[in-house]
């Protein structure tokens, strides 16, 4: 996809779409199935398990491991972990 930047010490699962101008940088693991979409940030040491989906311009912060089978809205910013098949729903700040 144009504008999409993976690090050579990422690693991408098979299948696994990532969309225009995601980032994945070094560290980050991208599981089988798992989708970015556009604008998605995976910052260092960060891991997306299988079939979970990352929403648009979505950002994992350090050290953030997100589970199977999770979805994660667009723009959200990821501090914790999230288990397989978890769904956590918090608005810091909604116009």
């Amino acid at each position: 996809m144009p504008g999409v930047v993976v690090n050579a010490e990422a690693f991408v699962g098979r299948a696994a779409l990532i969309n225009t101008s995601a980032i994945v940088e070094h560290g980050a693991r991208v599981g089988q199935g798992a989708h970015l979409g556009p604008g998605a940030c995976l910052t260092g040491d960060t891991a997306v398990g299988a079939r979970s989906f990352v929403g648009a311009r979505a950002t994992l912060l350090p050290g953030v491991h997100i589970g199977d089978d999770v979805s994660v809205g667009a723009g959200a910013v990821v501090t914790r972990d999230a288990g397989d098949r978890s769904r956590r729903v918090r608005c810091v700040s909604c116009a």
